[in-house]
Formats: C-alpha cells, sequence, structure tokens
C-alpha cells in the first residue's frame, strides 16, 4: 500500500511540474509555427513522422506529459528494491529509454489510427 501512495505522489509531482512549468515555457516562447521546439516534440514528431499541421498542439502535450508522469515513478520505484547503487543506475536507466520508447510507440499509434502521420 505504501508504494502505491508513493507511486500516486510522485505522478502528481511529476505531471503538475511538467504541465505547468517545463510545457508552459514554450508555449509562451514560441510562435505556432516553432512549437515543435519542445524535445519531446521534435522527437515524437521524427519517430512517428507526424504531421504537425493536423495535430492538436495541446493535447499533444498533455499526452507526452501524462506519459512521462508514468514513466518517471514507474523507474523510480522499481529502482527502490535494488541495494546496489551501479544496478539502481543501470536499471533505470534501461527502464527509463525502454519504457520512454514504448511511450511513445502507444503515442504513434494513436496518432497513425486517426491519419495524422505524413505520407511519405
Amino acid at each position: 500500500m505504501e508504494y502505491v501512495i508513493q507511486f500516486i505522489l510522485f505522478f502528481i509531482i511529476i505531471f503538475l511540474y511538467y504541465y505547468f512549468i517545463a510545457t508552459k515555457r514554450f508555449k509562451a516562447k514560441y510562435s505556432d509555427k516553432e512549437k515543435v521546439n519542445l524535445p519531446e516534440v521534435k522527437l515524437l514528431v521524427r519517430m512517428a513522422n507526424l504531421d504537425m499541421k493536423k495535430v492538436n498542439y495541446k493535447k499533444l502535450l498533455k499526452q507526452i506529459t501524462f506519459m512521462f508522469s508514468i514513466v518517471l515513478p514507474i523507474t523510480v520505484l522499481t529502482t527502490f528494491f535494488v541495494k546496489s547503487i551501479f544496478l539502481k543506475i543501470l536499471i533505470g536507466f534501461v527502464l527509463l529509454i525502454g519504457l520512454t520508447y514504448f511511450g511513445f510507440y502507444i503515442i504513434r499509434v494513436y496518432y497513425k489510427k486517426r491519419g495524422m502521420v505524413k505520407d511519405v
């Protein structure tokens, strides 16, 4: 039960931080043509070949924020169970990269089914 409470707490903290601080900073700083400048959005646009003219940018940012809000607490709570600092770093890195890629894959499939990708 303690880990569920920690997961929910980490989720809320990361979601609020990412939503109000990390993404708002880019929304205010860039115009509509430059909205792809958020690093996570750039990576997802390249990975999924998204057509940013069709994609609702705010919805995309919320999806990325939600995805990272799940990935980071899973990574942190999983590394709590490991004693060795070297293994913590290794497992944390592998989980972070793997879960982030999986989250981007889910978002990519979502937009592909809705026809919001560029035809190459």
